[in-house]
């Protein structure tokens, strides 16, 4: 049988928390915002933090501080500074005008990249790219197209298995440091976005 979705709204004076199975956001908020659920697409404005919890969530407006949580995250609008969790993580014709974080499993970069962008994932692909600063990668497997431009340097640990087909990409830093898990890396930048929040809330 077919259960009908219903989504939960909540407005205080410092943030919105919405709660659903499915959700399309297209109301702009002038609040911190909370989202939770399923399937969530992404069509809407906030003024102040986004954070975003889902199964898939499909990313395509312009917000200022976007934090997303989940399996599967497409990403084709405009953030000005974020932080991405998720299995599979693809930007597509995204614009990042300031600094993102990226943890994941298999991620896909393309789009332009204005800011500092830091990568931890098992495979980084890269295809169509502009990096304006650095492009870092803790991975297993870097990939990067002769479309890809990166004005910065581009840093990765020597184990890694690295394919660059751009060979004007020549600012290259290889660096063998001491290995972190992915899991305190993680729990390092949601503790700082806690506090963050904090100082926001």
């Amino acid at each position: 049988f077919l259960v009908p979705t219903i989504t939960f709204a909540e407005v205080n004076d410092k943030y919105i928390s919405t709660t659903s199975s499915d959700i399309e956001l297209k109301e702009d908020f002038n609040n911190t915002h909370f989202v939770f659920g399923d399937s969530v697409l992404v069509n809407n404005k906030t003024d102040g933090i986004y954070f975003i919890f889902g199964e898939m969530i499909d990313y395509q407006s312009e917000n200022e501080y976007v934090a997303l949580f989940g399996n599967r995250l497409t990403v084709s609008g405009k953030i000005k500074d974020g932080a991405l969790f998720g299995n599979n993580v693809r930007l597509e014709n995204a614009f990042i005008d300031r600094d993102v974080v990226i943890f994941g499993n298999k991620v896909y970069l393309s789009g332009t990249f204005n800011g500092n962008v830091l990568v931890y994932a098992d495979t980084v692909i890269v295809e169509n790219g502009t990096f304006s600063k650095n492009l870092t990668v803790k991975a297993s497997k870097l990939t990067i197209d002769k479309d890809t431009e990166v004005l910065g340097v581009l840093t990765y640990d020597e184990e890694m298995e690295v394919s660059i087909e751009n060979r004007n990409i020549d600012t290259v830093a290889i660096t063998s440091v001491k290995q972190i898990s992915t899991k305190d890396r993680v729990l390092e930048y949601v503790c700082s976005l806690i506090r963050l929040l904090v100082i926001f809330l």
